[in-house]
């Protein structure tokens, strides 16, 4: 004869051990749910404490800032290149990215502002600045600075200038210096 489980048979054994089932299912859920709401919740913490080290805009300059090579010399022989920048637009701007090529082709492959003659107006690493060292944006509108560049160092002659300008603006109490790309000055230059 064979021992029957007494446990089995029991309507009251069945009925606990499937209350007990179900529990377990339910507590597996929960403890499902309260994971993704947990990582969810860790999700927008961190989105947000993030968003707060990127500035909300890029800082760019106003649409009407300009520069313009009003008039250039340039002597082959001496490799002087003498420049008159206006400023033809509406904000007062700072100075300005130089750049020229001598392999014939309007593309940029040499740096110019290291070159500039006037060491007090040369940024460091790159850049020329207008007026003093103290003013930040002092070329205003309608003047004209005169630029000399000692290009001696170069091998073959200048074809080819890039100026681009620069202005600083204050934006959450700091200081920066922001590139005017759109203002671009592209100009083919030739000897004297």
């Amino acid at each position: 004869m064979k021992k029957t489980n007494n446990k089995q048979h029991n309507p009251i054994y069945k009925e606990k051990y499937k209350t007990k089932k179900q529990k377990k299912g339910v507590s597996l859920m929960v403890g499902y749910v309260l994971l993704v709401v947990f990582s969810i919740f860790l999700g927008i913490l961190t989105y947000h404490i993030l968003s707060t080290y990127f500035p909300k805009k890029s800082l760019e300059c106003p649409d009407a800032t300009s520069l313009l090579i009003e008039s250039y010399t340039y002597d082959c022989n001496t490799k002087l290149l003498t420049l008159n920048i206006a400023n033809n637009g509406r904000f007062n701007v700072g100075g300005y990215f130089i750049y020229g090529s001598s392999s014939g082709v309007r593309q940029r492959d040499v740096e110019l502002s290291s070159l500039n003659m006037d060491n007090k107006s040369t940024l460091s690493p790159l850049g020329v600045k207008f007026g003093n060292p103290v003013a930040k944006n002092s070329l205003k509108p309608n003047q004209v600075e005169i630029d000399v560049y000692n290009l001696t160092k170069l091998n073959q002659n200048l074809t080819y200038l890039e100026i681009q300008p620069i202005r600083w603006q204050n934006e959450n109490r700091k200081m920066n210096v922001i590139l005017c790309s759109d203002a671009t000055v592209r100009k083919d230059i030739q000897c004297a």
